[in-house]
């Protein structure tokens, strides 16, 4: 059964017969159910779906900060697709049932401002992790200085996130962050910077595995 919530000019949610109605970002859609459903299970449908649930796996740890790491989305996507199409591209290795998240070549932020080139990143011995960038040509061209920095950190096995949308800004060309006590094991961190207006924001680069010893 399809419900009208708003009145006869809302798009209705649910099923008809044979058709299903639904809404995704604010836009309508209808299909068909299917006649009949066959699940054969064949080598590349079960590799499909292994992509599919690691990349969806990394998306939800990631899931605080994928609004702005992805602000430059097409008309009627999310972020999280954005997020999603360019990490299934990208950020897998091997193959099925080998599959596994590469973390080097993960995305946590994407659009059209220079990246900047990553000089160094290290654990200090106070426990903080210092980062260093070059700026690009192209943002020393475009007086880019003041872009934020924004530094993600990421520990899979723990499914700990720690996101920093305003570590510095970009002419600093370093900043240095308190790693957390939640971070208790080995994390992943990288760096992107983002527009003081959130509006855009840059490739992010991977900074480095770390390892944090209690």
């Amino acid at each position: 059964m399809a419900r009208i919530k708003k009145g006869i000019f809302d798009p209705p949610q649910g099923s008809v017969g044979n058709l299903v109605f639904s809404s995704r970002n604010g836009v309508p859609y209808v299909r068909t159910k299917p006649e009949t459903y066959r699940d054969a299970k064949t080598p590349a449908q079960q590799a499909a779906r292994a992509r599919l649930s690691l990349v969806s796996s990394l998306l939800r740890q990631l899931k605080p900060m994928l609004r702005s790491g992805f602000p430059e989305t097409p008309p009627g996507k999310s972020s999280r697709d954005l997020a999603h199409r360019l990490n299934a591209a990208r950020a897998l290795h091997g193959s099925w049932p080998d599959l596994a998240i590469d973390y080097p070549n993960v995305l946590v932020s994407h659009g059209s401002l220079a990246p900047g080139s990553l000089r160094s990143s290290k654990l200090l011995p106070d426990g903080s992790l210092e980062i260093s960038w070059t700026p690009s040509d192209t943002a020393v061209r475009m007086q880019h200085g003041s872009d934020r920095v924004m530094v993600t950190l990421l520990d899979p096995e723990q499914n700990q996130l720690c996101f920093y949308a305003g570590a510095g800004m970009r002419q600093d060309q370093a900043t240095t962050i308190r790693v957390p006590e939640t971070l208790s094991g080995d994390f992943h961190a990288w760096l992107s910077f983002a527009s003081s207006c959130g509006r855009f924001a840059s490739e992010s680069c991977y900074a480095g595995r770390f390892s944090v010893c209690q």
